[in-house]
């Protein structure tokens, strides 16, 4: 912030960081607004109705995910469900999952959101399943979007429990031959990166990547700090060229507008039926303004400076 720098993440978790003054985000909804609200929504009320007084959250004790949990709780216990189990886990990681994997069946877990890295998912999943404990839905997060997931989760796992992702309006990778910005980012990576899989963050940050680029090009021999940032912030329809749902990157504090749900089955990722009103994705969904303190996005009076600064 103090070299007044624009910021073009794809993807932010921080409290301070996420919706800072100088930051340009593809990234839908704002920290002020909580982005799952739709996603959630859908699971307890539509969905899965039945879950919503058996909601089991479980996350790695770190400073972020702790947030993140706090956060969870409010919103389900705004929208009237019931978190009966909350729990951390050592964010280095867990030798023996059965302790937490009793713990949901013994709360009678129905719907699990579960804030960590896919590798201890699959071992709690594992364990869940060799007790013949299925939940209704567990929210695997969108890093678990991908066949490494899978490929530790195992078949039998698979087809038992129901893996759920929000991932954040981008376009399913698994449809890319239905979309022709989708395909050319699988192309290019075939042809520069043949042994590297195409992730969800690498998604995010091509077209986070592209609106610097767009950007940096309008500006033409005149780039400047403040030419990049203010020409970025005119997008108010931005889709990364058709990767992800539209998002207006003019205002910074607003809500998601559009999701889309995927579920994993043993033969891959695939859309859930989450009832999409335009092309791919959900739009018009529910919003949820967080009124609990987790911590305010840095600005440039934090640093002593204002847009007068930038140059």
């Amino acid at each position: 912030m103090s070299c007044l720098l624009p910021d073009f993440p794809a993807q932010t978790v921080q409290r301070q960081n996420e919706g800072s003054e100088l930051q340009l985000s593809m990234q839908a909804g704002d920290p002020s607004c909580f982005r799952y609200a739709g996603f959630y929504a859908w699971l307890i009320k539509e969905a899965y109705p039945d879950s919503a007084d058996a909601v089991g959250i479980i996350s790695g004790d770190s400073p972020v995910t702790r947030v993140s949990l706090e956060q969870r709780v409010e919103f389900f216990t705004a929208q009237h469900a019931k978190p009966t189990y909350t729990d951390l886990y050592p964010a280095s990681g867990v030798s023996n999952w059965t302790p937490y994997a009793q713990a949901i069946k013994n709360k009678k877990v129905k719907g699990l959101v579960f804030m960590g890295d896919f590798s201890s998912l699959a071992k709690l999943e594992q364990e869940l399943t060799a007790m013949n404990y299925k939940l209704d839905w567990i929210d695997a997060n969108s890093n678990a979007y991908g066949p490494a997931f899978r490929e530790l989760a195992g078949p039998q796992v698979l087809a038992t429990q129901n893996n759920l992702a929000d991932v954040s309006g981008i376009y399913p990778m698994e449809k890319a031959s239905s979309n022709p910005a989708t395909q050319q980012v699988l192309d290019l990576f075939k042809k520069y990166a043949p042994a590297a899989k195409v992730t969800l963050p690498a998604v995010k940050a091509l077209s986070a990547w592209l609106l610097f680029a767009k950007s940096a090009a309008s500006c033409g021999d005149k780039l400047t700090r403040k030419c990049l940032h203010d020409t970025a912030r005119e997008e108010t329809n931005w889709t990364g060229g058709g990767l992800q749902a539209p998002v207006n990157v003019s205002v910074q504090d607003s809500p998601v507008k559009c999701m889309n749900i995927e579920k994993t089955t043993p033969d891959g990722w695939e859309p859930a039926d989450f009832d999409p009103n335009r092309g791919a994705y959900r739009c018009d969904i529910m919003s949820y303004r967080l009124t609990g303190d987790y911590g305010k996005p840095m600005t440039l009076k934090d640093v002593g400076m204002s847009f007068r600064n930038l140059k």
